[in-house]
This record gives C-alpha cells, sequence and structure tokens, in this order.
C-alpha cells in the first residue's frame, strides 16, 4: 500500500511529459496539425488515463498514511478530514485529466471532427485550473493535516513536521504549476517512512474503524451478554 505514493509520483509526472500540447501563443495552424496527428492525438488520450491512474494513486495512499496514523492513536479518535481532502484532491486531478482528453477521446472513439483551435484552447485550459487548483488546494489541505496527525501519533519526527508544513505553504503557488513538485517529493519521503515502519497491528480489545470514525461507545462481548441478559 505504501507503494501508492511512489506510483502516483511516477504517474503524474509521466503525464504532463507526455501532455506537451502546444502553447496558447501558438498559432491556430500548429494547434490544427498537432491534434490532426493521429499520434497525438493517442498520445493525449494515453496521458488522460495515466493522470486519472495517478489520482488514484494518491487517493490510496493518503488513506493508506491516514490508516496508520488511526491504528497509532486508538482507542483515541482523530478527524476524517485527510481523507475527505484525500477524496477531493483525486477528483480534481482527474477531472482536469478528463477534460484534457475529451477532444481526442471524442475524434478517436467516438470518430467526432476535429473541434476548432478555440475550443481546443478552452479545453487545454481548462483541465490546469481543475488541477493546479482544485485538486492541490484539497491536496496541500491533506498534507497538512495529516503532518499534524502523524506527529501526534509518533509516525514522524520534527524535521518531517517541520518539512510536512513547508510543503503544505509551498503548494499555495501550485497555480504557477512548479510548488506542485512539492507534493511528489512529499509522497516519496513519507512512502519511504511507511515501508521502513511497519503498521501497528490493532489488538482485539481496540475500537473497530468505525468507531474510529463516530467516535461510538464500543461494547466488549461481556458487556453485550449482560445486557442481553437484563
Amino acid at each position: 500500500e505504501p507503494l501508492t505514493g511512489a506510483a502516483f509520483a511516477v504517474l503524474f509526472l509521466a503525464a504532463v511529459i507526455m501532455l506537451n500540447t502546444p502553447s496558447d501563443g501558438d498559432s491556430n495552424q500548429t494547434w490544427h496539425n498537432y491534434f490532426a496527428d493521429r499520434g497525438n492525438r493517442a498520445l493525449v488520450l494515453v496521458a488522460g488515463f495515466v493522470m486519472v491512474a495517478s489520482a488514484l494513486c494518491l487517493l490510496a495512499f493518503l488513506t493508506t498514511l491516514w490508516t496508520r496514523i488511526a491504528a497509532a492513536r486508538r482507542p483515541e479518535v482523530i478527524s476524517p478530514l485527510p481523507l475527505v481532502a484525500a477524496g477531493l484532491a483525486a477528483a480534481g486531478i482527474a477531472l482536469g485529466a478528463i477534460v484534457a482528453a475529451t477532444a481526442v477521446g471524442a475524434m478517436i472513439f467516438g470518430s467526432a471532427p476535429e473541434p476548432g483551435t478555440d475550443t481546443l484552447r478552452l479545453l487545454n485550459d481548462m483541465s490546469f485550473p481543475f488541477i493546479s487548483v482544485g485538486g492541490m488546494s484539497a491536496a496541500l489541505v491533506g498534507v497538512a493535516a495529516l503532518t499534524v496527525q502523524a506527529f501526534a501519533a509518533g509516525v514522524i519526527g520534527r524535521r518531517l513536521r517541520a518539512f510536512g508544513v513547508v510543503v503544505a505553504v509551498g503548494m499555495l503557488g501550485s497555480v504557477f504549476f512548479f510548488p506542485i513538485a512539492l507534493l511528489l517529493i512529499w509522497t516519496l519521503v513519507m512512502t519511504v517512512v511507511l515501508l521502513r515502519r511497519p503498521a501497528v497491528p490493532a489488538a482485539p480489545s481496540e475500537a473497530p474503524a468505525a468507531a474510529q470514525l463516530t467516535g461510538a461507545a464500543i461494547r466488549t462481548p461481556a458487556e453485550d451478554g449482560t445486557a442481553a441478559l437484563r
């Protein structure tokens, strides 16, 4: 499970490299020539699938890290905020990938004609805010919350806590794209941490996962039996 963090970094970087579409400043003819090429169409479509896969890996990794923290904190209840942030981050990244691949998907699978260059530019520009603003804003909330929870649970030390805070603050500039690299570095570092530190086994007397989320009181089998006799 911790390897999903490394998978996210690799897949996300690969998708970004494959999405080598023309820039907004290029001429209409350049945009037309790029999408008229079948190889470029296939590359953009594959990049979309790879980006969606990276989003799912990020969701799995953040969930794994939160589960480790919850196991270390039992029977105390911890906030599920990182899980919500992980879901929103994955949704933003996946949605941006789908928007970027919408036109080529219609051309490849639906035999649709190539849309106008204005449409191609719009779809390309729309995908970026979903990823860099929506997805990364949720991701930085998840990183910040997990950093605080992991330090409180003893999963990480002071240096990794400071590193997590720096990453979360730096990701505020993800609208400029390059600070997204901080998330990739953080996931790789935390992947190594989780691989080097085995998960804490849950004792039979500890509260189940449902109680971690709800904070509900837990009865032992003996207590349930006594209540039934009453």
